[in-house]
Parts: C-alpha cells; sequence; structure tokens
C-alpha cells in the first residue's frame, strides 16, 4: 500500500507531462463522448442524450490513474441551443479531482444538413491529497508513528477548490464532425493550505477532432477519426477507424502517439446497440511506451442513452397582436 504511494509520488515528479495532460482527460473513444472536451458539441446533436463512462487505466500499476465520468446533453429546439451537464471524477494514487461544468451552446443552422454551434461551459474542480497514503524519503513510519518529517507534504486529507472556463466550435455536415475547443481557458490556480510546493495551477489546453463516416453498401459504415490534445508544449493525437454493422454492432481499432517520443497505446474497442436507445462500449488499450513494462493495458467502458428526440419539439407559438376590445 505504501508502496503503491511512494511510487506515486515518482509518478507526479517524473512523468509530469503524462499526469498533467490529463487535466484534459484522457480517453480512448473520444468519438463517442466529445462533450467531455468540447461544449459545444451539445448544439448539433438533435436528441436528449446521456451517457456514463469508466476507465481505469494502467492496470497493475499501483496508483494508476482510474476515471468514472455522467455526461448529458439536452436541446431545446426552441430557442435553438442546448444545455450540457459533464461530472468527473479522476482518481490518481492518493489524489482525487472532482470536476462539475454546466454548459450552453448557441447551434446555427448553415443548410439542410448543416449545423454550427457555439458554445462555452463553466464549472468548479476540487482537488483532494491525502497525505496519510504517502511516504516521505525522511520520514518515520513505525508502530504508532506516522511523521513525514517534511513540512512540505501533509499528513492528512487536504482540499482546494478552484474554477473552469472552457470553449469550443462544434461544425456537423451531414456525416462530417469536426470540432475545436480550449479548456482551462483562465488557468485556475488551486492553493492547498499547507504550502506552496504543491499548489496547481491548471494548464491551458486545446483539442481538435474529425470524423466522417462512409456508407458500404446498405450494411456496413466506416467512420475514420482523429483528436489531438496539446498545451502549446506537448501535443498529443489519436487516430482511429470504427466499422458498424446494420448500426448495431460496432468494432474498432485506435492509436495514440505519432513518433517515437509520444508512441503511448494501440488500442481495439467493441460494441452493440441494445433495443433502440441504448449503446454499450469496451476499448481496451495495449501500452506502448516506456511504463508498458509495468502494466497490463487500459478498459474502457461506456454506456449510452438516447432518447431519440429532443427535449422540445414545438417552437414558442408566433406572437400576434390584437387591438383591444371597448
Amino acid at each position: 500500500m505504501r508502496m503503491r504511494h511512494t511510487l506515486f509520488l515518482i509518478l507526479l515528479f517524473t512523468l509530469s507531462f503524462r499526469l498533467g495532460a490529463q487535466q484534459a482527460t484522457q480517453y480512448t473513444m473520444v468519438q463517442e463522448i466529445p462533450q467531455v472536451y468540447n461544449p459545444a458539441y451539445p448544439g448539433v446533436t438533435n436528441s436528449l442524450e446521456f451517457a456514463g463512462i469508466f476507465r481505469k487505466q494502467w492496470v497493475g500499476l499501483d496508483g494508476s490513474p482510474f476515471q468514472q465520468a455522467l455526461i448529458a446533453s439536452v436541446p431545446v429546439d426552441y430557442i435553438s441551443g442546448a444545455v450540457g451537464l459533464v461530472l468527473e471524477n479522476d482518481i490518481i494514487g492518493a489524489e482525487r479531482n472532482t470536476i462539475a461544468t454546466l454548459s450552453y451552446a448557441q447551434a446555427i443552422r448553415l443548410g439542410d444538413e448543416a449545423k454550427l454551434s457555439v458554445g462555452v461551459s463553466g464549472g468548479i474542480i476540487q482537488k483532494s491529497l491525502n497525505g496519510a497514503e504517502l511516504l516521505a524519503p525522511e520520514g518515520i513510519y513505525e508502530g504508532q508513528t506516522f511523521d513525514h518529517n517534511d513540512d512540505f507534504i501533509p499528513e492528512i486529507r487536504q482540499n482546494g477548490i478552484g474554477h473552469t472556463v472552457n470553449a469550443g466550435v462544434f461544425l456537423k455536415v451531414g456525416e462530417l464532425n469536426a470540432g475545436f475547443s480550449g479548456l482551462h481557458l483562465t488557468e485556475s490556480k488551486i492553493d492547498y493550505p499547507f504550502g506552496e510546493v504543491f499548489d496547481f495551477r491548471f494548464k491551458r489546453h486545446f483539442t481538435g477532432m474529425i470524423s466522417y463516416k462512409i456508407g458500404l453498401g446498405e450494411n456496413f459504415g466506416v467512420t475514420p477519426g482523429v483528436f489531438a490534445a496539446s498545451d502549446l508544449v506537448e501535443t498529443q493525437l489519436q487516430s482511429s477507424v470504427v466499422v458498424d454493422y446494420q448500426e448495431k454492432f460496432h468494432f474498432g481499432a485506435m492509436y495514440r502517439g505519432f513518433n517515437s517520443n509520444t508512441n503511448d497505446a494501440l488500442g481495439i474497442q467493441g460494441g452493440m446497440t441494445l433495443g433502440s436507445r441504448f449503446r454499450l462500449l469496451y476499448a481496451f488499450d495495449l501500452p506502448l511506451s516506456g511504463l508498458r513494462e509495468v502494466n497490463s493495458g487500459s478498459h474502457e467502458v461506456i454506456l449510452k442513452y438516447d432518447l431519440g428526440k429532443s427535449l422540445s419539439k414545438a417552437r414558442l407559438p408566433k406572437i400576434i397582436h390584437t387591438p383591444r376590445l371597448p
């Protein structure tokens, strides 16, 4: 147990970009959940949607990331817009990040099959660090004695709260989907109460994604897609292709990386539509990075619900002015 969280400290400082980059949480099936990264996405949907996400990263490596998320988007036709909700819980070793954001997206119809959406979101982030699960090199941990012997490391759980502001645009033209977003635009700082060494500032990130579904006869469809995330210092690229059969069964592959320095994982995914409303998807990442010797891969599960219609199909009636009766 304690070795696990000693390893957490090593990972935190020596793999700072890999963990820091997860400010923009890493998922494999990003084309299924664009709202996580882009608050404009709900504006191009035509249906009430919910999704639950479970991801365990780097299985076998103690203290490795573990994420859960809940997403909801509600198009409202009479205002040509949509509202959205994203709740995320991200655990890395002794650290926990809980994020809640609300979004609004305004859609602009560009044609019969084209829609452009502009969206913003804001919310709160709580970071928690449990010092009781950490070990310090000079600490004393014998019997009932638990002393880090380090003024900069807490011995109990400490919490800090910050805010986040995000913005994005999303374009849908027929089977083409494309979006661009900025996350943590204000670079909010979280001040822990026990010292500045662990104070945390969210780094501004930018993401872009594009996908296009190609029909192959009456039964098959192929959807290639690309997703990119960058803090303007480090960039990661994720390419995928998904094949669906009769829009009921789904199979795909993913590669994350674009050179020897970013080579991270090779993924496979599969899923099926359950009835007319639910969709269950699973993905497995085979590690390709330097961590491949100490973990057996990553698992991700998504359960989606699609109501099949928006909150209201009716628009507000036109106001007709009539003279008052005497």
